[in-house]
């Protein structure tokens, strides 16, 4: 605090303000983008390794969009897919160049579930519902049948060593065997779950089977038995990939807790012998009358099983690796898994439901962007070759091709940064790999960049090695960024994904926002607020001198603690101006209280009182103005958390306060001796300048009577006060005490009572 007048005080109340600022306001902040972060941005041509680097994406090729909603299965066969689509679609066949061919040659045009292919070229296919197993020769293009299972599904298959077919089905639940020579059909493992979903075959020759309803994942031993790799709080195995470095992955869908109710209102199956299975979020093929605690019920004769749908509702991805317990890697409440594949050198891609996307994960665990498809709902189908990737993609149906080779021009477009305000941009910062790379930034005052905001500007030389300063940004102040990188030409092609881009960092300084006043109250006069208060007497709590009964101080005294660290005490010539400010910066502030005296004419001359104020009050000897009209004026300063220059201000003035040093004047003390021995007065008093608050009558200290005025109102500057009193004993006087708002008291003996008249 620094009293006007006081320029030692300045000094030193500077220098305590430079040691102890927070430098809020002022301190420059760092948005930075790597890692797991970076998948915030967008993606064209570009992906992000699992080691958090971004490389230039894989090529891309969109080889068809079938009129069909949905491709459950996708199998890449030389320089051509085929695709197994739903809604009676049939199965597709679709190449660079040309447009989707729907095969004819399927009866009763079925949903083709899974495809498969031989060790010869041929292409297996699972159809359904209520469908069978057919083998498809590419070359003369016909359609075989080899055998229709007894089940309502046909979900998943696999080529077994020595060419076999193991088939997945759903109700019944069971892994079936089909030898494509002699078409006989044989049982590998049956369960009480409603649906096997999906099959693996390991390198080893181990078959693995996902089940839905509760989402287990079984290992096959060969005897018609199976081990429980994994029981998901999932309900469905979405999709299982078993990598040639002996990992297996697998994906499971649907909300966490559905394991064991599923989510097509079949009953859960009972953990003891129960008879009722629970159910996969994908089929609802149970009558919506079926009772309570009854088995699913199977399509009658006739009747065709409804449609499955694509999972919904989150999922997560386990790794299980040789020698190591189970490991989650993955997990999220609203996107999907639906497709892996296993990659040659290692690690896995997942397909994924709201938003269509293909996750790229490592061996380690490490997690990255292969592609994403924003047009689509949903990647429901992964297949490869080892240098190319085949992913379908589902509402509305596509097929697209990545690889060979890298895209020929690779970008990455960040997420907004939000400043919260307006804001200067500082230095931008990219740690970059050896190939080239564009740096390009805008900004806008819009939370959706686009129009409203700058042209890109290329910010040259802000790609380099880790711990490089940057470069300034050279765009507009506002409230949003954007940042963008780009491959120059002939850096993403074909050959190793080098590291193009591992962290983005961009400086910004947010605008200082000047501190608001929000209210200006002035104590009655008498009342002192006192910060760090000690205890007892000095405290306030016991005043030495109360205050007179009536007047405004008294009042004010009773409400309680005054502002933050204080406490309200009595002083008889002391004025409070206590006041409300906020900063939404949240910097600190300091206050400057100045003064004028208001005649006919507003104030215009302004004093300061104090300045350099720390807390939200002042405290000062009234005695200091004259009697008159006064406003005070606060004003709030955010200096102490800004440099010079950048600081701000708030402003606000008091209502119009009076200030009364004069005592009150009694012109005139009449007595009159009442019956029963009491006087009956009648006291005459004015208050110049001011307002009287009240007069007391009494013959010894604490022993007063209150007497009220006249008119039944005490409100004027003059008053009549009347009342009757009892009679003071022998030797003893009355003494009458007039005391007005401020405080100021005069007293004045009683003189002795006339006679009582007749």
């Amino acid at each position: 605090m620094r009293l006007s007048g006081t320029g030692k005080g300045v000094l030193i109340a500077a220098a305590i303000a430079l040691a102890g600022t927070a430098v809020q306001a002022v301190e420059t902040e760092v948005w930075v983008r790597d890692g797991k972060t970076l998948r915030g941005g967008t993606f064209e041509g570009m992906a992000l390794d699992p080691s958090g680097a971004l490389v230039a994406g894989p090529a891309a090729t969109t080889l068809g969009r079938p009129e069909a909603p949905v491709l459950w299965d996708a199998l890449l066969s030389g320089d051509e897919a085929l695709a197994g689509s739903g809604e009676s679609m049939g199965l597709w066949r679709l190449a660079a160049g040309t447009d989707p061919q729907r095969l004819p040659g399927l009866p009763a045009d079925p949903d083709v579930f899974a495809l498969a292919r031989g060790a010869k070229g041929e292409v297996y296919l699972a159809t359904g519902p209520k469908g069978a197993v057919y083998r498809f020769d590419r070359a003369k293009g016909l359609f075989e049948e080899l055998a229709r299972p007894d089940a309502a599904y046909l979900w998943d298959l696999v080529v077994l060593p020595g060419g076999d077919l193991a088939v997945a089905t759903g109700m019944p639940g069971r892994v079936l065997r089909i030898a494509p020579g002699t078409r006989q059909v044989s049982t590998l493992w049956e369960t009480r779950e409603p649906h096997v979903r999906r099959l693996a075959l390991a390198p080893d020759g181990t078959l693995y089977a996902g089940t839905a309803g509760s989402g287990l994942l079984v290992r096959l031993d060969g005897k018609g038995g199976g081990f429980v790799v994994w029981d998901s709080d999932r309900p469905e195995v979405a999709a299982i990939a078993a990598g040639a470095d002996g990992r297996l992955w697998a994906a499971f869908a649907g909300p966490t807790g559905r394991a064991e109710a599923g989510g097509t209102g079949e009953r859960a199956r009972k953990s003891e012998g129960g008879e009722a299975p629970a159910t996969t979020i994908t089929v609802r093929a149970r009558a919506a009358a079926e009772e309570e605690g009854a088995k699913p019920k199977e399509p009658a004769a006739g009747e065709t099983p409804r449609a499955p749908e694509v999972p919904a509702g989150g999922g997560e991805l386990v790794l299980i690796a040789a020698g190591r317990a189970p490991r989650p890697l993955w997990s999220d409440g609203k996107e999907t898994p639906l497709a892996l594949l296993a990659r040659p050198s290692g690690g896995v891609l997942m397909g994924t439901a709201g938003p269509a996307r293909i996750w790229w994960f490592d061996g380690a665990g490490g997690e990255g962007w292969w592609a994403e498809l924003p047009e689509n709902g949903a990647v429901t189908a992964l297949d490869g070759d080892g240098e190319r990737v085949l992913a379908a993609a589902s509402n509305p149906a596509a097929v697209v091709l990545y690889g060979p080779g890298r895209a020929a021009s690779a970008r990455w477009t960040s997420d907004v940064l939000d400043a919260r305000r307006s804001a200067r941009f500082g230095r931008i910062a990219v740690v970059a790999g050896d190939a080239p790379v564009r740096v390009l930034a805008r900004s806008g005052n819009t939370a959706e960049p686009g129009p409203g905001w700058s042209e890109w500007t290329e910010v040259k030389g802000a790609a380099g090695a880790p711990g490089a300063a940057g470069v300034a940004a050279g765009v507009p102040d506002a409230r949003f960024l954007q940042v963008r990188l780009e491959a120059a030409a002939g850096a993403s092609a074909a050959g190793p994904a080098a590291p193009l881009a591992t962290r983005v960092e961009a400086r910004y300084q947010a605008a200082n926002r000047a501190p608001r006043v929000d209210d200006v109250d002035v104590l009655p006069q008498g009342v002192a607020l006192r910060a760090m208060p000690p205890s007892a007497v000095a405290a306030g709590d016991a005043p030495v001198v109360p205050p007179p009964r009536g007047v405004d101080a008294q009042r004010a005294l009773g409400d309680g603690g005054g502002a933050a660290r204080s406490k309200k005490a009595w002083e008889s010539e002391a004025l409070t101006v206590t006041w409300q400010a906020k900063d939404p910066d949240e910097d600190a502030l300091t206050y400057r209280l100045e003064y004028c005296a208001e005649g006919t004419a507003p104030c215009g001359a302004w004093a300061v009182l104090a300045e350099e104020l720390e807390q939200a009050f002042f405290s000062f000897d009234a005695r200091r103005l004259a009697d008159g009209i006064y406003r005070f004026r606060v004003t709030a300063s955010d200096a102490p958390d800004n440099v010079a220059g950048a600081e701000l201000t708030g402003e606000l003035i008091s209502d119009a306060v009076r200030i009364d040093h004069t005592a009150p004047v009694v012109d005139a003390v009449e007595t009159t001796r009442l019956p029963g021995g009491q006087l009956g007065l009648r006291i005459a008093a004015r208050d110049p300048g001011g307002r009287l608050a009240g007069c007391e009558v009494a013959a010894a200290p604490g022993e007063g009577r209150m007497l009220g005025a006249a008119d039944g109102v005490i409100d004027g500057d003059a008053e009549t006060f009347e009342g009757a009193v009892d009679a003071p004993a022998e030797g003893r006087a009355l003494v009458v005490t007039v005391v007005d708002a401020a405080g100021n008291e005069t007293t004045a003996r009683v003189p002795k009572a006339e006679p009582a008249r007749r």
